[in-house]
Order: C-alpha cells, then structure tokens, then sequence
C-alpha cells in the first residue's frame, strides 16, 4: 500500500526538534499525510496503519499501541538512546531521564519496530536501521541571508546547548574569562543548575531554555555575529548529529566547531565554518581575530549555504530509498 494511502500518526512525548528534523521532513518529501500526537492527547483508539515514534516510550504509549495494532512501528533516536554505556558521559539527571523513557525499553523496541537513525554512526551500530538524515523543515521556503553586521557594537558570540553538554559549559566559562577584556559579548542558553557555572563573568547574558517553537523563532532574531559549537569527544557526543550546523545557518551566521563536531570534514571541505582543534588559546585566538575582521565571515556563510544544498539533496534521495524500505 502506498504511503500517501495509508493512515500515519507521529507519537512524541511533546512537540519537539527531532520531529521538525527529521520525521515530518521524510514524510512530507514523500507525499505522507500524518499526524501529530503528543503523551497526553493518546486518547483516541482508531486504525493506524504506521506509528512514528520519536525518542522516547512510557507504559501510555504501550498500552495505546496495544489498542491501535498498527501495522508497523518505527522507532527514531537521534542520539545513541539504547546503550547503557553511554549514559555514563552525561549528567545524571538527564542520564536518568534517557534511561527511564528509552534504555528501559530496548527489548521492546528490537523485538517490535524498525528502527530509524539519524546518521551513519548510528546506522553502522545498529544493524538493520534504516537512514533518516536530517533536512530541517524550517528551513525550507526560508530565506536563508547572513546577518552580521561589521559595525554593529557589541559583537555578540552565542552557545546555545542542553543539559546534556555539562563539561562543554564549563570548558565555555573558561573561555569566556579569557575573553573578559575584549569587546565581546555571550549569550549562553543554559538552564539554571547549570549557570552557576558563569557566576562572576561580565558581559553574559544567560537565557533560560525555551520550548522548540518559540526557540526558532529566538534564533532567527538578527543580533548574532558568531556561534560556538563545543563537543567533547566522548561516547555519546559521537553518536551526534550536526544540527548545530543548520541552527547556525537559520540564525544567519558562521559557526566555530571543535574537531569532534559531526561532519566537520565537511565543514573544512567547503570552509564553511571554523574547524578548531579543543585549545582554549587557539578559540581565544579565532575568536579575537574575527571579532577584528569581521568582514571575513560572509564568504564563509556564503559557503555555507552551499554546503547546506548538498546535504539537502543527499538527504532526498536517501529518503526514497528509506520510502522503499518502509513499505516492503
């Protein structure tokens, strides 16, 4: 049965990024009606046909799908969710969390879905999975534009990160206190057991986190220069993928990334963005270098917007062939 046929629902604990990443981008390019359905409206018990669910499962979820007896369900992680070891890495409040509403069910979920991923690492993990590469829908039929501003005052660097990115936060406050005489200004969403990290530093703005939608909207406001991207080399942030990528161009600027981040081949492939070794000198030295020369971050943003067709293209056509995947 064809897909544009077929009744679809998307089941995710509320409304989340990893949804407008990479499940409604795959449904939409292949003609698929679907709908959305978070935890608390699963209150409904007609026919699906496929179930999409996005990260995470709770004891609702199950029963409904035993009420429902889809066809098909497909499990999408976006993180490497369903490895113990890797939990190890992150705080322990947001380890908690990913054990609780995903590791718990690992039984389940390989006895009874098709499992999707969003990179190669994952894909290569775990045998069997099907590719979902990203193609964020809001950034199609968006104008795309850098909007740094050679003069504006003052030059405004931005991390935006979850919980999840302890040791990235700290390894930033220390950044940031070298840069404490230069005229630059951060903007750290952060939550709040974590900025004490920034207590004492000057010229940081800290921003509480946001829900997904009013977060892109936060994004596209065009006051940034620059943007930081921090991963450290453990286990988990291996199994990444490069969002921060496309978040960075939807805010219209050029990011810094350490050689961990997720495709940063690419990145120095096209000289679409910094590509810098984890050397605290080495960001300080960029960081002041760009904050001087300014000028130098259009080319580089041009390139990134082309960079951003290959990977939209590359995700199209891996799109069909998952499509085809689907409906054996």
């Amino acid at each position: 049965m064809s897909l544009e046929y077929q009744r679809i629902c998307i089941v995710e604990k509320f409304i989340n990024p990893s949804t407008d990443n990479y499940i409604v981008p795959f449904l939409k390019h292949v003609g698929a009606s679907y709908e959305r359905v978070s935890w608390r409206n699963l209150d409904f018990d007609h026919k699906v046909d496929l179930v999409f669910i996005v990260r995470y499962l709770s004891p609702k979820v199950l029963k409904w799908l035993s009420r429902v007896k889809p066809r098909r369900i497909f499990y999408f992680m976006d993180d490497d969710l369903l490895d113990f070891s890797a939990l190890k890495d992150l705080p322990v409040r947001y380890a908690f969390k990913l054990f609780t509403q995903a590791y718990v069910y690992k039984r389940w979920i390989q006895s009874n879905t098709t499992i999707l991923v969003s990179n190669e690492n994952l894909q290569r993990k775990y045998k069997g999975s099907l590719l979902l590469p990203p193609n964020p829908v809001w950034l199609w039929n968006t104008e795309i534009r850098y909007t740094g501003d050679y003069n504006r005052s003052p030059f405004v660097v931005f991390y935006h990160a979850t919980a999840s990115h302890r040791e990235e936060f700290f390894w930033l406050a220390e950044l940031i206190n070298r840069l404490q005489n230069k005229d630059v200004f951060f903007e750290v969403v952060v939550d709040k057991n974590l900025a004490r990290v920034f207590k004492g530093l000057k010229n940081v703005w800290l921003i509480n986190p946001m829900d997904w939608h009013t977060y892109l909207n936060f994004l596209r406001l065009p006051y940034r220069n620059l943007a930081l991207a921090i991963n450290f080399p453990n286990s988990f942030n291996l199994m990444r993928t490069n969002i921060k990528f496309f978040n960075n161009l939807y805010a219209g600027v050029v990011g810094i990334y350490n050689t961990h981040f997720p495709k940063s081949e690419d990145l120095k492939k096209y000289n679409a963005g910094f590509v810098l070794d984890l050397d605290l000198d080495v960001w300080v030295e960029r960081i002041c270098d760009v904050r001087e020369n300014p000028s130098t971050l259009e080319k580089i943003f041009e390139n990134s917007t082309k960079l951003y067709n290959v990977y939209s293209e590359n995700a199209l056509k891996l799109y069909r062939n998952t499509k085809l995947h689907i409906l054996r």
